[in-house]
């Protein structure tokens, strides 16, 4: 069965209405941005997906509708996908924003994470890595291979995404709590839990007696809210 994604508004009269999900795909390489729409749009039937393949295409579609997330090629004829970022934030500063490169650099990350990215993610990429992200930009609980863990064991996944040098992103969830950590290369960047982030939310995380995880491979965030190295953080939880 294909998975229905929808967000609830409340009308007039109180009652809740779904509304779609509308999406935004650049790229100047069309087949990719087209390739990229067709896939999303067969497994959730609920996003409204457009494509362009110009910043400054992109930009008029803006300037006439809102998106609630837009997923840009950095480097494109013109306006290139940075330049594109910070109109939206101008205009729309609550919709999710994921860029994509072929040149991946730390400055260029460092500059999507001043400017409001959200993700960050080099090509060539997996589709399903690519989709993981976007239900995470929108919050979407996507339906996955999950596992139960209790407090050591959080400990000890951690350990093993570091010590490992893994890029991915560990969701917890405890009752109607969700934390969520971040890794690039074996190091944790940025973590988030209700209003906490940074290690704050991390220690919140690592003190949950038990709670199931779900981990995606490949994806961070572009964030950067933990500088301290892992050991050093997880040597002062008992």
């Amino acid at each position: 069965m294909q998975k229905e994604h929808l967000f609830t508004t409340i009308n007039r009269q109180g009652a809740l209405v779904s509304k779609k999900i509308r999406i935004l795909i650049v790229d100047d390489e069309e087949d990719l941005a087209w390739g990229i729409a067709k896939n999303l749009s067969r497994t959730h039937k609920n996003f409204k997906i457009e494509c362009a393949n110009t910043g400054d295409a992109a930009l008029q579609l803006i300037e006439k509708k809102y998106y609630d997330l837009v997923v840009s090629d950095f480097r494109m004829p013109g306006r290139n996908g940075l330049d594109l970022l910070m109109d939206i934030r101008k205009k729309y500063p609550q919709t999710k924003f994921i860029l994509m490169t072929a040149y991946g650099s730390q400055e260029i990350e460092e500059q999507a994470d001043k400017r409001g990215s959200y993700f960050y993610i080099e090509k060539p990429f997996e589709m399903a890595y690519l989709k993981q992200l976007i239900l995470e930009a929108l919050n979407i609980q996507d339906l996955g291979f999950r596992g139960s863990i209790f407090s050591s064991g959080i400990r000890e996944l951690i350990e093993f995404i570091c010590k490992t040098r893994r890029t991915s992103s560990l969701i917890v969830n405890k009752e109607k709590q969700t934390g969520r950590i971040y890794f690039k290369n074996g190091e944790i960047t940025h973590a988030e839990c209700g209003n906490l982030s940074g290690e704050k939310a991390l220690l919140e995380i690592l003190n949950w007696e038990k709670g199931r995880f779900k981990m995606i491979p490949n994806v961070f965030c572009s964030r950067r809210s933990i500088l301290r190295d892992w050991k050093k953080i997880l040597h002062h939880v008992i």
